[in-house]
């Protein structure tokens, strides 16, 4: 017996060690990544989408569902009611339940591929939940268009692939079998492309993301064989990691998105908005503002959005310029009317440097937008008075309902009650549209009407 016993440690010795099991989401991604977002708590959000769920119609997902196909007599609506079910799963007490054992989701914008391509990846830690795990492996195997495109750190990498084949003889019209030399798919395999949703599981993780890089990376840190640091490790981050608990975490760097969209313009790259990057040059300036973080914080009775930005006094931002008014308070939401679908409201700069601060940022637009001739700055120079002076904050607010002047027309001419005449003969109006009427085609042949089986 003490025999036995001194083997059986001697083999427990000898086993490697367990690898530690990560649970934070942020560790899985490179320190480079200039946007990110997480929810480090989920169980916290399962509560409260919970709490949602017990007041809508779907707080008995499995009833509700019943109940529509019991009204419906067509067996086609009776489908739609059961596809709406299973949508409605998400509700369910289980799959909260489920949500609460996942340590943690991240997903983040990581640049851009070999062929200048945008890289996203998402990372969910399954935690201990074999649930989750049982579903991810059934997507994978029940999926048709599903196929193995490679492999990453011994984990099977996914992608969505059409069906190819069987291709017949031209002589006897016959199908090739998979191995006949003369068949031109022998030992054919999918290939794996970039852009594409791009799956990846393995025990505790299920990775998607736009290519097999983007996937591969997130694979390899957890396994523990990536050794550049991740963004778990920036300093920066780090340092915002009291703000990560509260609802979605955000996480914006824009000098390092302002780079990886120039790095991606000179080499060639047509997949970054100009717009975009005039935008962060011009307007915000990326240099002033390193960081940006912010929480979506989700209540039991709201939804709020809480954004704050690390500044460097010594660049100046247009845009931070013309926000320095300080908290807007209620008291400009007075000019919108208690109809009014949405309001914003801006408190402009102190008097001193109001005027200076709307040119400065009227200037930075006009040079975003690629402006020709005089800038406003120039325009505004001949002007004596202050346009400013007088103006302590801006509200804009959205009607609830768009009333038209007397005689006018929408663009959205398919659904308002002139729209405009038909620009050829064989067009047809829109069923919507409440004039609708087939069109007269005198060269049309009409087709015989099927009889009733």
């Amino acid at each position: 017996m003490t025999r036995t016993i001194a083997v059986l440690g001697f083999a427990l010795s000898l086993a490697p060690g367990a690898r530690a099991q990560v649970t934070d989401p942020a560790a899985l991604f490179p320190a480079d990544t200039p946007l990110y977002a997480e929810i480090r708590k989920p169980g916290d959000l399962a509560d409260v989408l919970a709490g949602w769920a017990k007041k809508t119609a779907f707080a008995d997902p499995l009833a509700r569902t019943h109940d529509a196909v019991e009204k419906e007599p067509d067996p086609r609506q009776a489908g739609v009611s059961r596809i709406v079910g299973v949508a409605g799963l998400l509700a369910s007490p289980e799959f909260f339940a489920e949500l609460k054992r996942f340590p943690g989701v991240g997903v983040g914008f990581t640049g851009f591929s070999k062929d200048h391509r945008p890289e996203f990846a998402a990372a969910v830690l399954l935690g201990d939940s074999n649930l989750a795990g049982l579903a991810v492996r059934a997507f994978l195997t029940g999926k048709g268009s599903v196929r193995r495109v490679g492999t990453v750190e011994g984990v099977t990498v996914f992608q969505h692939r059409g069906p190819v084949g069987p291709i017949a003889d031209p002589n006897t019209g016959q199908p090739l079998a998979p191995d006949d030399d003369a068949n031109p798919l022998k030992g054919h395999k999918p290939t794996a492309g970039t852009g594409e949703p791009t799956y990846a599981y393995t025990p505790g993780l299920f990775a998607v993301g736009s290519s097999p890089d983007a996937v591969g990376g997130v694979l390899r840190r957890f396994a523990g064989k990536e050794k550049a640091p991740s963004l778990a490790d920036s300093d920066s981050f780090k340092k915002s990691s009291a703000e990560r608990d509260k609802g979605v975490f955000l996480y914006a760097v824009p000098p390092d998105l302002v780079a990886k969209l120039d790095a991606e313009k000179k080499a060639g790259g047509t997949s970054v908005p100009a717009d975009l990057a005039a935008v962060l040059r011009f307007v915000v300036n990326a240099k002033a503002v390193p960081v940006v973080t912010g929480n979506v914080i989700v209540a039991p009775d709201s939804v709020g959005l809480v954004v704050s930005a690390a500044v460097d006094p010594s660049a100046e931002s247009p845009l931070l310029s013309l926000l320095a008014g300080g908290t807007a308070t209620a008291d400009g939401f007075r000019f919108a009317g208690k109809e009014s679908s949405a309001a914003f409201t801006l408190a402009l700069p102190p008097a001193a440097e109001r005027s200076k601060a709307a040119v400065r940022f009227l200037d930075a637009v006009a040079k975003a937008n690629g402006s020709l001739g005089k800038p406003p700055g120039e325009a505004l120079a001949d002007v004596d008075r202050d346009l400013f002076a007088g103006l302590a904050g801006v509200t804009v607010l959205a009607p609830p309902k768009q009333e038209l002047p007397a005689g006018g027309r929408s663009r959205c001419w398919c659904c308002t009650a002139t729209p405009r005449p038909p620009p050829r003969s064989g067009w047809r109006r829109p069923r919507t549209s409440p004039d609708w009427r087939p069109a007269h085609n005198p060269r049309r042949r009409r087709r015989p009407r099927r009889s009733a089986r």
